[in-house]
């Protein structure tokens, strides 16, 4: 992973999209529907656990189209995402926070790279305790759609990364 973005204070929040940057993509068109389908990737645990001893905040953004498709439930989400915060915790690291989206395609604003997620109510009141952040997603036009804005800024205060394959 590289970047071109230079840092001109400290990075406080890391905003990790989870599938292709936590966890193996499924196929196109399939689904982490449970713990048994969900590869976390080689470096993952370890590069969390960086970002929590440096004090930066990571929280997960993902999009789980799947609830919408009866593909699986908001408990399955749920539940992958407590076996993962079990994972790292054995390891002496954590996640934050995990928002996601359960909605199909043009069903809602929540849907990254739309800005819904960043304005759910818990994410609205860390606003501003969020400062200087990065964006790591798995598609480029993830990060160059992302529609966050900063409730006092005209533009995003963030400096963006790709994850590539």
């Amino acid at each position: 992973m590289s970047s071109s973005v230079q840092l001109l204070s400290p990075v406080r929040t890391v905003f990790l999209d989870r599938d292709g940057v936590l966890n193996r993509k499924m196929p196109e068109g399939e689904y982490v529907t449970g713990w048994e389908q969900f590869e976390i990737l080689p470096g993952v645990v370890d590069a969390i656990g960086r970002l929590n001893r440096a004090g930066v905040r990571a929280i997960v953004i993902s999009n789980q189209r799947g609830v919408a498709l009866g593909k699986m439930t908001e408990a399955d989400v749920n539940n992958v995402h407590a076996r993962l915060a079990d994972l790292l915790a054995a390891e002496g690291a954590h996640l934050d926070a995990f928002f996601y989206c359960p909605h199909d395609k043009n069903a809602c604003t929540c849907r990254k790279p739309l800005p819904g997620l960043f304005e759910h109510p818990v994410m609205e009141g860390a606003h501003r305790r969020i400062g200087k952040c990065f964006t790591l997603v798995d598609k480029a036009i993830g990060h160059r759609r992302m529609q966050w804005r900063h409730p006092d800024r005209k533009k995003p205060p963030v400096g963006q990364l790709t994850a590539h394959k």
